[in-house]
């Protein structure tokens, strides 16, 4: 199958990573690790939306955030977006507060800023939801382990999805019922780190796209005791970007199949693994949309979008 693309906005310096369009249509949302959170006026016309009060083509609308004891903070690594179907809100995540290696003029390197957050061995990832009416950024959730995909659970939009890298699982924060403000795992254990993320109301499904699995260094990490391991971690974090940047990921393509109740702990459900596991057709998955029961996989590696059909029974 192919597909015409066209070019629907020159962002200019930056490193989008996620993005998620508005359900009227008439946005795009943007997680650029540089920049932070970006609007896309899709109708690029001078008249002021009701909704959306921007004028502009392209908009940064959240580079800092202020928590609830007024103390503002940079929006280091802008990972993930998804917008609420009821409220319009939009959730996204704050992986780290490691910036990307810049490299060269025009390149930047974000799995530079992961292997230093991982060897660093400390929970600084947010979720972060931005309120379009009022233009307003607030933090939800703090000390994940690298936060990473983010989507909304269900169509009442009561919990949020998190893919937690580092600790290789996803976890389920609730913005209603009587868990309001908890976060807690939602699966785990899995055979990769996983990446991007996506639910279905439809079907009850949510998904996480693995694009490695454990890499060697960080196995031998995890058999240390706990001395040499801090010793080792420092010696890492003291390694130029030139070593850093020859750590590869393993060649893999995975995702992860996911159910989900209603505001209980979906830590003991079964999941499902779907996955190329030399990366030979397919590696390297880090975006994942569902829709009428197909996924559709973005990779790093492979210059396709990669579709599987799936059964929800």
């Amino acid at each position: 199958l192919t597909a015409k693309s066209v070019l629907a906005a020159d962002l200019g310096m930056g490193r989008p990573l996620g993005g998620k369009f508005t359900y009227d249509g008439k946005s795009l949302f943007i997680a650029d690790t540089l920049l932070g959170l970006i609007r896309v006026n899709i109708k690029n016309n001078k008249e002021e939306d009701s909704t959306f009060r921007t004028i502009d083509k392209v908009q940064i609308v959240a580079s800092f955030v202020t928590d609830k004891n007024g103390k503002q903070s940079r929006i280091l690594y802008a990972n993930d977006v998804d917008i609420g179907p009821v409220t319009g809100h939009v959730y996204f995540t704050d992986s780290t507060d490691i910036a990307p290696e810049r490299i060269g003029t025009r390149t930047w390197d974000t799995m530079t800023g992961f292997k230093h957050d991982y060897f660093r061995g400390k929970s600084k990832g947010r979720l972060l939801r931005y309120d379009p009416q009022i233009d307003k950024v607030d933090i939800l959730a703090e000390n994940i382990w690298f936060a990473n995909g983010v989507a909304v659970v269900d169509k009442d939009e009561s919990s949020i999805m998190i893919s937690e890298t580092s600790l290789a699982r996803t976890l389920r924060y609730y913005l209603k019922g009587p868990k309001k403000g908890s976060l807690e795992v939602m699966s785990s254990k899995f055979p990769g780190y996983p990446d991007g993320g996506d639910c279905s109301f439809e079907t009850n499904l949510c998904f996480a796209p693995m694009p490695s699995t454990a890499l060697p260094i960080f196995v031998k990490l995890g058999v240390l005791p706990e001395s040499f391991n801090a010793f080792f971690r420092t010696l890492c974090l003291m390694l130029p970007v030139s070593v850093l940047l020859k750590i590869k990921p393993v060649k893999y393509g995975g995702v992860v199949e996911m159910p989900v109740g209603d505001n209980d702990d979906n830590s003991s459900k079964s999941i499902r693994i779907l996955q190329d596991p030399f990366g030979k057709e397919i590696g390297m998955l880090t975006g994942v949309a569902t829709f009428e029961n197909k996924l559709y996989l973005g990779s790093l590696k492979n210059e396709f979008i990669g579709m599987f059909e799936y059964n929800d029974e």
